[in-house]
């Protein structure tokens, strides 16, 4: 089933399985008849694309926390009223933290969010004995593993199929690029804009898997280079050039744009299909005939340079051109050979 490929539904999915079979042992086997078995379980499974083990333990771990400062303040009557007085004033805080910070949210600060929440919530529903604060202990951590586990074995995340997702669309719209500067090149136009909104930035994150890691971030870096490089071509198609000089040197320009895209549509096939092409074509020689070619069209003074600027952009052509041609072979290296094989 198609749909059960987006993460968002598959990660919805897992959470509300998890809160049902916390609610089902909350109704069969609870501690103390409250709500915190299936509450916790809930709020654990709310993990990230990127470290669910991590953000599932840090979130038991806050709530844990938040429970048992509200049960040990509530369990001792001259600490009720200072109790109050602290609990208002954290949330007066916490309020004005919300309001001036609310455009610069981290997960960090959600961590305090979820403290609050959780130790007011606590705090309206006291205990009195040392034996309900164990029963809701044992509940918030029977919920936490509940939450954990339905993170982690219900539709667990898919990082290579996640990652797939998240370039393959900055892949698309840089082969759409590359088209309407192949066909046009050095004429008005309105080329597609790259969007990185999509962009799998939880590789990032602290606690990523380590053996995927390395991977996928240098796999990131060369992809942002090779965006600079799109954009970089993008600003230069719209400079003048004399159209005698642009004729003299647009069938090498055009076949070595051709070139890289052939190696922008193997990246393609694999992110699409898990499938790697072998390209029989010679990525070496058109580079060298571009680069001879501009060396003919130079002025031999390099002064002359900087006196027609129109020179200096097809320099600048060309370098990108190379340089891009240098990234897409080097991602395309970079694909698993057992996918190659297949």
């Amino acid at each position: 089933m198609a749909y059960l490929k987006r993460f968002e539904l598959r990660h919805a999915l897992s959470v509300s399985l998890a809160v049902l079979f916390a609610f089902i042992v909350n109704h069969y086997a609870s501690f103390s008849r409250e709500y915190w078995l299936f509450l916790t379980a809930f709020l654990v499974g709310q993990t990230s694309k990127g470290t669910p083990i991590k953000q599932g333990l840090i979130n038991g771990v806050t709530v844990i926390a938040a429970i048992m400062v509200a049960a040990l303040l509530t369990m001792s009557e001259k600490l009720q009223i200072p109790a109050m007085l602290l609990l208002a004033g954290l949330f007066v805080l916490s309020g004005y933290i919300t309001f001036i910070n609310q455009a610069e949210l981290n997960k960090r600060f959600c961590f305090i969010i979820y403290f609050f929440l959780i130790f007011l919530l606590a705090f309206l529903m006291p205990v009195k004995t040392m034996e309900a604060m164990q029963n809701r202990f044992l509940e918030v951590v029977l919920g936490g593993l509940i939450g954990l586990a339905g993170a982690l074995f219900i539709f667990p995340v898919r990082f290579e199929d996640e990652f797939r997702a998240g370039v393959l669309p900055i892949l698309n719209s840089l082969l759409a690029c590359l088209d309407e500067l192949s066909k046009h090149f050095f004429q008005p136009k309105t080329l597609p804009f790259l969007s990185w909104a999509v962009a799998p930035e939880w590789v990032y994150e602290a606690g990523f898997n380590p053996g995927l890691r390395s991977g996928f971030r240098i796999f990131l870096v060369h992809l942002s280079r090779l965006a600079e490089l799109f954009s970089s071509l993008q600003y230069l198609s719209t400079q003048p050039v004399e159209e005698d000089i642009w004729h003299k040197i647009n069938g090498e320009i055009t076949h070595s744009l051709q070139k890289n895209r052939e190696l922008m549509v193997v990246l393609i096939d694999y992110f699409a299909d898990k499938k790697v092409g072998v390209p029989q074509s010679d990525f070496t020689s058109d580079i060298a005939q571009l680069e001879k070619k501009l060396q003919n069209l130079l002025p031999e003074n390099i002064e002359f340079l900087h006196i027609s600027p129109q020179y200096m952009t097809l320099t600048a052509c060309v370098r990108d051109i190379k340089d891009m041609r240098q990234l897409l072979l080097q991602l395309v290296m970079s694909l698993p050979m057992r996918a190659a094989n297949n």
